[in-house]
């Protein structure tokens, strides 16, 4: 079960690095193969199924292409900061600015309390190297290079 699902997530990143490439080739050499053993009329399944796969590809990139947009645009801020309580405890505050309007965002800070064990990574790896009982986190840049390197791996543009 776990190989069939890791076959089908690398085929699924395959398909969508390599689509156009694919398509290419499905357009070229094997319609026209299909279209001379079979004749042109009865190839238009063949044409529609490959509209089809195009539209769905191709719909897929463009969606999380604006998703980020929309996130860049609404997110301007996602910052945390790590504190440690005198009972061993972590406070957890987030702010975060979202643009609500033209010329106008909303502030949100949030606290919570959470164990060593839930601080990310890279606050305890600061809090240790720095032996320091506060860390702060770019939130939102970590987000964003994450997004980055996916989109990359799935060869989707993120530029404009």
């Amino acid at each position: 079960m776990i190989i069939t699902l890791i076959a089908l997530m690398g085929a699924t990143v395959l398909l969508a690095k390599f689509w156009k490439t694919i398509l290419d080739f499905l357009n070229g050499p094997v319609r026209n193969r299909l279209e001379k053993c079979f004749g042109q009329e009865k190839c238009q399944w063949y044409v529609n199924f490959l509209e089809w796969c195009d539209n769905k590809v191709t719909c897929a990139k463009r969606i999380v292409k604006m998703q980020w947009e929309k996130f860049k645009d609404t997110i301007w801020r996602i910052k945390s900061v790590y504190r440690k309580n005198p009972d061993g405890s972590y406070t957890k505050q987030n702010e975060t600015i979202l643009r609500t309007g033209a010329e106008t965002a909303r502030r949100i800070v949030t606290e919570e309390t959470v164990g060593w064990e839930y601080l990310p990574n890279e606050v305890r790896e600061e809090m240790l190297r720095r032996r320091t009982n506060e860390a702060e986190l770019d939130e939102r840049e970590l987000v964003a290079e994450k997004v980055r390197q996916r989109a990359e791996e799935e060869c989707i543009d993120l530029t404009a």
